[in-house]
């Protein structure tokens, strides 16, 4: 394996790991929005705030992936 190898297998797992936190993200809001209406409070705002956040991450690592794809560099 040479160094450029190396180098798109760690972006690789690099954009995985930032998919992944994304998604618990996601995963969170949701539980956070649930715990929200149970308990009849008003943490929307924060739920939103963080829907906001992953769902940049999720697109932000989609564009990132298509350009290396685009780039041929995996």
């Amino acid at each position: 394996m040479n160094k450029s190898e190396i180098t798109m297998t760690g972006m690789e797992k690099v954009l995985r790991a930032v998919e992944d936190s994304a998604d618990a993200a996601n995963l969170l809001a949701l539980e956070m929005a649930i715990g929200s209406f149970e308990a009849g409070d008003d943490g929307p705002a924060c739920t939103d705030r963080l829907v906001k956040t992953a769902d940049c991450a999720v697109r932000a690592t989609g564009d990132m992936a298509r350009l290396m794809r685009s780039a041929g560099l995996f």
